[in-house]
Protein backbone atom coordinates (compact mmCIF):
# COMPACT_ATOMS: atom_id res chain seq x y z
CA UNK A 1 0.00 0.00 0.00
CA UNK A 2 1.19 3.58 -0.48
CA UNK A 3 0.16 5.84 2.39
CA UNK A 4 2.04 8.72 1.83
CA UNK A 5 3.48 11.36 -1.10
CA UNK A 6 5.25 15.03 -1.05
CA UNK A 7 4.52 18.03 -3.08
CA UNK A 8 7.42 19.88 -2.49
CA UNK A 9 8.29 21.49 -5.92
CA UNK A 10 7.22 25.74 -6.32
CA UNK A 11 4.02 26.75 -7.83
CA UNK A 12 5.81 28.06 -10.53
CA UNK A 13 7.12 24.21 -11.37
CA UNK A 14 3.53 23.11 -10.92
CA UNK A 15 1.88 25.83 -13.22
CA UNK A 16 4.66 24.58 -15.77
CA UNK A 17 3.78 20.86 -15.21
CA UNK A 18 0.11 20.71 -14.98
CA UNK A 19 -0.62 23.37 -16.26
CA UNK A 20 -2.73 25.06 -13.57
CA UNK A 21 -2.31 27.84 -10.78
CA UNK A 22 -2.27 27.46 -6.99
CA UNK A 23 -2.31 30.43 -4.90
CA UNK A 24 -0.57 30.67 -1.46
CA UNK A 25 0.60 26.66 -2.69
CA UNK A 26 2.11 24.91 0.96
CA UNK A 27 3.93 22.30 0.07
CA UNK A 28 3.49 18.70 1.67
CA UNK A 29 6.07 16.82 2.56
CA UNK A 30 3.84 13.96 4.27
CA UNK A 31 0.73 14.09 2.66
CA UNK A 32 -1.73 10.78 4.07
CA UNK A 33 -4.88 9.88 4.11
CA UNK A 34 -7.83 11.18 5.69
CA UNK A 35 -6.02 14.80 4.72
CA UNK A 36 -7.86 17.44 2.59
CA UNK A 37 -5.01 17.36 -0.48
CA UNK A 38 -5.12 19.58 -3.78
CA UNK A 39 -6.00 17.60 -6.98
CA UNK A 40 -7.12 18.38 -10.48
CA UNK A 41 -10.58 16.85 -11.81
CA UNK A 42 -11.29 16.01 -15.23
CA UNK A 43 -13.32 18.96 -16.23
CA UNK A 44 -13.55 21.06 -19.24
CA UNK A 45 -11.13 23.44 -17.81
CA UNK A 46 -8.97 21.34 -15.26
CA UNK A 47 -8.65 23.22 -12.13
CA UNK A 48 -7.10 22.79 -8.49
CA UNK A 49 -9.87 20.77 -6.17
CA UNK A 50 -9.12 19.71 -2.67
CA UNK A 51 -10.66 16.85 -1.05
CA UNK A 52 -10.00 14.28 1.13
CA UNK A 53 -7.61 11.52 0.40
CA UNK A 54 -10.18 8.21 1.48
CA UNK A 55 -13.74 6.89 1.25
CA UNK A 56 -14.72 9.33 4.09
CA UNK A 57 -18.36 7.41 4.79
CA UNK A 58 -15.89 3.96 6.11
CA UNK A 59 -13.54 6.25 8.32
CA UNK A 60 -13.38 5.11 11.95
CA UNK A 61 -11.50 7.39 14.89
CA UNK A 62 -11.24 3.55 16.78
CA UNK A 63 -9.84 1.47 14.10
CA UNK A 64 -6.59 1.67 11.71
CA UNK A 65 -7.99 2.74 8.23
CA UNK A 66 -7.79 -0.06 5.84
CA UNK A 67 -5.78 0.42 2.79
CA UNK A 68 -9.08 -0.60 0.45
CA UNK A 69 -10.31 3.03 1.62
CA UNK A 70 -7.45 4.89 0.01
CA UNK A 71 -5.77 2.59 -2.60
CA UNK A 72 -7.06 1.18 -5.49
CA UNK A 73 -5.23 -1.59 -7.81
CA UNK A 74 -5.72 -0.25 -11.60
CA UNK A 75 -6.66 -3.86 -12.58
CA UNK A 76 -9.13 -4.00 -9.78
CA UNK A 77 -11.20 -1.11 -11.21
CA UNK A 78 -10.97 -1.76 -14.77
CA UNK A 79 -12.26 -5.69 -13.66
CA UNK A 80 -14.82 -4.48 -10.99
CA UNK A 81 -18.40 -2.83 -12.46
CA UNK A 82 -18.67 -0.56 -9.83
CA UNK A 83 -15.47 1.65 -11.07
CA UNK A 84 -16.87 1.39 -14.21
CA UNK A 85 -18.63 4.48 -14.03
CA UNK A 86 -15.96 6.53 -11.69
CA UNK A 87 -13.23 5.44 -14.62
CA UNK A 88 -15.50 7.46 -17.25
CA UNK A 89 -16.35 10.01 -15.56
CA UNK A 90 -15.02 10.27 -12.25
CA UNK A 91 -10.95 10.35 -13.27
CA UNK A 92 -8.83 12.85 -11.26
CA UNK A 93 -5.04 13.73 -10.93
CA UNK A 94 -2.78 13.34 -7.60
CA UNK A 95 -0.01 16.18 -7.98
CA UNK A 96 3.37 14.85 -6.32
CA UNK A 97 7.16 14.59 -6.47
CA UNK A 98 7.94 11.76 -4.27
CA UNK A 99 6.40 8.98 -2.82
CA UNK A 100 7.11 6.95 0.64
CA UNK A 101 6.56 3.01 0.95
CA UNK A 102 7.62 0.81 3.82
CA UNK A 103 9.77 -2.10 3.69
CA UNK A 104 8.50 -5.12 5.96
CA UNK A 105 11.50 -6.19 7.69
CA UNK A 106 9.66 -8.31 10.55
CA UNK A 107 6.52 -8.98 11.88
CA UNK A 108 6.67 -5.76 13.97
CA UNK A 109 9.06 -3.27 11.95
CA UNK A 110 8.86 -1.40 9.18
CA UNK A 111 11.35 0.77 7.02
CA UNK A 112 10.28 4.13 5.19
CA UNK A 113 11.55 4.86 2.27
CA UNK A 114 11.39 8.17 -0.52
CA UNK A 115 11.25 7.19 -4.02
CA UNK A 116 11.12 10.18 -6.49
CA UNK A 117 12.48 10.78 -10.01
CA UNK A 118 16.12 11.35 -10.73
CA UNK A 119 15.57 15.31 -11.23
CA UNK A 120 12.89 15.47 -8.47
CA UNK A 121 10.49 16.86 -10.72
CA UNK A 122 6.71 16.31 -10.44
CA UNK A 123 4.27 13.72 -11.76
CA UNK A 124 0.55 12.46 -11.77
CA UNK A 125 -1.00 10.02 -9.76
CA UNK A 126 -4.50 8.20 -11.23
CA UNK A 127 -6.94 8.82 -8.85
CA UNK A 128 -10.55 8.42 -8.77
CA UNK A 129 -12.88 11.08 -7.01
CA UNK A 130 -16.68 10.57 -5.70
CA UNK A 131 -18.94 12.98 -4.05
CA UNK A 132 -20.43 11.62 -0.03
CA UNK A 133 -23.51 13.09 1.36
CA UNK A 134 -24.06 12.58 5.33
CA UNK A 135 -27.20 12.46 7.24
CA UNK A 136 -27.32 16.02 7.34
CA UNK A 137 -27.12 16.53 3.27
CA UNK A 138 -23.63 17.80 3.32
CA UNK A 139 -21.63 17.06 0.65
CA UNK A 140 -17.72 16.37 0.93
CA UNK A 141 -15.29 15.10 -2.06
CA UNK A 142 -12.91 12.53 -1.47
CA UNK A 143 -10.41 10.75 -3.49
CA UNK A 144 -8.85 7.17 -3.31
CA UNK A 145 -5.02 6.61 -4.92
CA UNK A 146 -4.84 4.22 -7.95
CA UNK A 147 -2.18 1.81 -7.72
CA UNK A 148 0.14 -1.15 -9.91
CA UNK A 149 2.15 -4.02 -9.66
CA UNK A 150 6.05 -2.36 -8.91
CA UNK A 151 8.50 -1.91 -10.72
CA UNK A 152 11.94 -3.55 -11.14
CA UNK A 153 13.54 -1.09 -8.74
CA UNK A 154 10.82 -0.55 -6.50
CA UNK A 155 9.90 -4.70 -6.10
CA UNK A 156 12.35 -5.19 -3.30
CA UNK A 157 10.44 -3.01 -1.11
CA UNK A 158 7.06 -3.42 -1.69
CA UNK A 159 4.75 -5.45 -4.23
CA UNK A 160 2.91 -2.11 -5.36
CA UNK A 161 3.27 1.31 -5.98
CA UNK A 162 1.39 4.51 -7.21
CA UNK A 163 0.21 4.33 -10.85
CA UNK A 164 2.75 7.44 -11.44
CA UNK A 165 1.73 8.72 -15.47
CA UNK A 166 4.10 10.81 -17.53
CA UNK A 167 3.53 14.13 -19.46
CA UNK A 168 1.35 12.57 -21.91
CA UNK A 169 -0.45 10.23 -20.21
CA UNK A 170 -1.52 12.47 -17.80
CA UNK A 171 -3.16 15.12 -20.70
CA UNK A 172 -4.95 11.90 -21.89
CA UNK A 173 -6.07 10.98 -18.56
CA UNK A 174 -7.43 14.68 -17.44
CA UNK A 175 -9.74 14.36 -21.43
CA UNK A 176 -13.17 14.46 -20.31
CA UNK A 177 -14.41 12.18 -23.53
CA UNK A 178 -11.59 9.54 -22.72
CA UNK A 179 -12.34 6.23 -24.44
CA UNK A 180 -12.30 3.23 -21.86
CA UNK A 181 -10.35 1.85 -24.02
CA UNK A 182 -7.44 4.46 -24.28
CA UNK A 183 -7.88 4.15 -20.36
CA UNK A 184 -7.08 0.67 -20.44
CA UNK A 185 -4.28 1.59 -21.88
CA UNK A 186 -3.24 4.11 -19.64
CA UNK A 187 -3.78 1.76 -16.73
CA UNK A 188 -1.87 -1.30 -18.30
CA UNK A 189 1.17 0.61 -19.11
CA UNK A 190 4.50 -0.64 -17.60
CA UNK A 191 5.51 0.77 -14.39
CA UNK A 192 8.27 4.37 -14.43
CA UNK A 193 11.41 2.65 -13.40
CA UNK A 194 13.88 5.26 -13.32
CA UNK A 195 13.20 6.10 -9.31
CA UNK A 196 15.57 7.23 -7.11
CA UNK A 197 14.90 6.46 -3.43
CA UNK A 198 16.24 6.32 0.21
CA UNK A 199 15.65 5.62 3.40
CA UNK A 200 13.89 8.16 5.49
CA UNK A 201 12.73 8.45 9.28
CA UNK A 202 9.95 6.81 10.46
CA UNK A 203 8.67 9.95 11.58
CA UNK A 204 6.61 10.33 8.35
CA UNK A 205 4.26 7.98 10.43
CA UNK A 206 3.23 10.92 11.95
CA UNK A 207 0.70 12.78 9.85
CA UNK A 208 1.45 15.98 12.17
CA UNK A 209 4.93 16.01 10.96
CA UNK A 210 5.23 17.85 7.84
CA UNK A 211 8.63 19.18 7.48
CA UNK A 212 11.28 19.53 4.83
CA UNK A 213 13.51 16.93 7.11
CA UNK A 214 11.05 13.93 6.43
CA UNK A 215 12.55 13.89 3.11
CA UNK A 216 16.26 13.50 3.84
CA UNK A 217 18.27 10.26 3.62
CA UNK A 218 18.06 8.76 6.86
CA UNK A 219 20.18 5.46 8.41
CA UNK A 220 17.26 2.66 8.10
CA UNK A 221 15.63 2.42 11.34
CA UNK A 222 12.54 0.80 13.22
CA UNK A 223 9.18 2.83 13.62
CA UNK A 224 10.27 3.74 17.25
CA UNK A 225 13.12 6.07 15.68
CA UNK A 226 16.05 3.42 16.78
CA UNK A 227 18.55 3.06 14.10
CA UNK A 228 19.02 -0.43 12.79
CA UNK A 229 21.63 -2.55 10.71
CA UNK A 230 18.85 -3.62 8.37
CA UNK A 231 17.91 -1.89 5.57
Amino acid sequence: MCDRYTLTCSADLLQKTFGIKMEDFQPFYNAGPTQKLPVIKVENNPAVNEMFWGLIFNWSNNKKISPKLFNLPGQSALEKKAYRRGLEENRCLIMADGFYLWKQISKRQNTPYYFYLPDHSPFGIAALWEDYEDMDGKSTQSFIMMTTESSSEVAPYQDDMPLLLDHQAMKKWLQPDLDINDIEIILNKKPIDSLKFHAVSPMISNLENNKPELIKSSVPSDQHGNYTLFS
